[in-house]
């Protein structure tokens, strides 16, 4: 938990393809944007057509998970 809120507090938000403008966010909303993408994930890691990527199962077997990814692409 310890890691999640320092990187809430320490993160640049707003990278993204359509705009560059970058912003700091306070902790209560980066927790709330946090929150909703935590439900979402829980509601649709069973859907068919959804595959969801953990980073920390990432770093530890690159390659079975992005073989994974690859092959549910």
């Amino acid at each position: 938990m310890v890691d999640t809120v320092s990187s809430m507090r320490n993160r640049r938000w707003g990278y993204s393809l359509t705009s560059g403008a970058v912003h700091d966010l306070s902790v209560p909303d980066a927790i709330e944007i946090w929150r909703v993408n935590a439900s979402l994930a829980k509601r649709l890691r069973d859907e068919p057509n959804v595959q969801l990527c953990v980073y920390d199962a990432l770093v530890a077997q690159p390659t079975q998970l992005s073989h994974r990814i690859a092959s549910h692409l």
